[in-house]
């Protein structure tokens, strides 16, 4: 059963989250990460969203997703990613 991680974002350098979004890709290939949704937050039906972004990736099991998130290719992406947004992470299983 596919699990999901999902990440909300408030951009705090836009150039480094592109740089960030633009490398993201070739860490999630090798572990079969698939992007199923990415958008802007455009309307709060229901709550507060202190947020602008939110994005959903699917893995094929949670060992899947920590071996992605602990190897070096993204290890070495999360400098930038801090420094470009304030952001959640999380596993949906």
């Amino acid at each position: 059963m596919s699990v999901y991680v999902t990440a909300t974002a408030t951009i705090k350098d836009p150039a480094k989250f592109q740089a960030y979004l633009s490398a993201l890709p070739e860490t999630l290939a090798p572990f079969g990460g698939v992007v199923i949704s990415r958008g802007k937050v455009t309307q709060t039906l229901h709550g507060q969203a202190d947020f602008q972004l939110i994005a959903t990736i699917e893995f094929k099991d949670e060992q899947t997703v920590e071996a992605w998130y602990r190897s070096p290719a993204y290890k070495a992406l999360i400098p930038n990613r801090d420094e470009a947004v304030d952001s959640t992470i999380v596993l949906l299983a």
